[in-house]
């Protein structure tokens, strides 16, 4: 089942990609695990870590209060929110960063 997450935000239907933009994959991500119930626990805290940790490897970080970051993350647990709508949300309080976590020897 974890498997369909990690490969989910880069499917391709009909030769197109179903999530272009690196904010729409991370909100996949971030929407999938959060309802996927696929822990017994830590099922938001890790879909939060999913998304700010693939946009970290993109060059993006993440700019937002932890107050913030929390209720949006209990609305896309409720499924209030849409994927087009987080990735909006994820690109607004995202700028690019610096740089400096990134590992060279990876």
């Amino acid at each position: 089942m974890i498997e369909y997450v990690c490969q989910k935000p880069f499917v391709n239907l009909f030769g197109k990609e179903m999530y272009p933009s690196l904010f729409e994959k991370a909100a996949v991500y971030m929407i999938a695990i959060a309802t996927g119930h696929y822990f017994l626990d830590g099922n938001k805290r890790t879909a939060v870590m999913a998304a700010y940790s693939f946009l970290m490897k993109n060059g993006y970080e993440l700019i937002v209060s932890d107050d913030e970051l929390f209720e949006m993350c209990i609305k896309v647990a409720k499924k209030e929110v849409r994927e087009k709508e987080l990735a909006n949300w994820l690109s607004n309080h995202s700028c690019v960063s610096s740089g400096d976590y990134l590992d060279d020897e990876e």
